[in-house]
């Protein structure tokens, strides 16, 4: 939910649902939800996260994805080895599973969670959460999930249903400098953009991540896209570009923004 004004104030949380998942993102009010390291209360924040859950889910062995630095496209649950804690991190850009059991949890900050659910061809439920940062959109690691997600699940393309997490947006998303292969890049052609006035380079990671997803055959009557721009001032959610110095900051509280992904019960 967006602050429409400034008496109003966004919920803790935002849930969505359908027949087969639901989905859950903590904005600043829920509290710092970032699991690791130093943040006081985030167990207590975790639990009543799970807790909105329950009315659509019996999901609660939460795996955590941890995307930053890594270059594992995908790990299949279904597949692969469970983590032994919930401090251990799936060190990969993306996971799916078809466990009932398992919630999908991440920490975007100003990065996009593409939260993909579908039914495989042998009646199971399956759903996905491929992370889509400005390096990932770079490689565009999801669209290979994607494509495996479809192949390994016998799920045509038309059929899948996506959201999109509130990310950082190219009003806002804006840089001092940006490498010179960004801005000579073809496949960044269009997506960023130098602003004479300001002295600023705007990058939409977001914008080419969607057309990525067209051009691999999503409608956008698929996809639910937050409108929420983690980046701009005013934005209720944590924002890893608002308190770096690296980039034009706005001395803002580095946190992180709770993402939930699991199958309805």
């Amino acid at each position: 939910m967006h602050i429409m004004s400034g008496e109003l104030l966004p919920q803790p949380y935002t849930v969505l649902s359908d027949a087969v998942s639901v989905w859950q993102q903590g904005n600043m009010l829920a509290g710092d939800t970032y699991i690791g390291t130093n943040p006081e209360g985030w167990e207590q924040n975790l639990e009543t996260a799970l807790a909105n859950l329950a009315k659509f889910t019996t999901a609660s062995r939460v795996l955590r994805l941890s995307a930053a630095g890594q270059t594992v496209d995908l790990i299949d649950m279904d597949r692969a080895p469970q983590p032994s804690t919930l401090l251990q991190p799936l060190r990969t850009e993306g996971v799916i599973t078809s466990n009932p059991a398992h919630v999908l949890f991440a920490n975007p900050a100003d990065c996009g969670e593409i939260a993909v659910s579908g039914v495989a061809n042998d009646d199971r439920p399956v759903i996905g959460l491929f992370h889509a940062s400005r390096q990932q959109v770079d490689r565009k690691s999801y669209l290979r999930s994607l494509e495996y997600l479809c192949v390994s699940r016998g799920i045509e393309v038309e059929d899948l249903s996506l959201r999109l997490s509130p990310s950082a947006r190219a009003e806002s998303y804006v840089f001092r400098d940006i490498d010179d292969a960004q801005r000579t890049s073809s496949r960044w052609e269009g997506y960023v953009k130098y602003c004479g006035g300001d002295g600023l380079w705007r990058v939409d990671f977001h914008n080419l991540m969607r057309d990525d997803l067209r051009a691999f055959g999503i409608k956008d009557e698929q996809v639910w896209v937050s409108p929420d721009d983690t980046a701009h001032p005013d934005s209720p959610y944590f924002s890893y570009s608002q308190s770096v110095s690296k980039l034009v900051k706005h001395n803002k509280p580095d946190g992180g923004n709770g993402l939930l992904l699991a199958l309805r019960s």
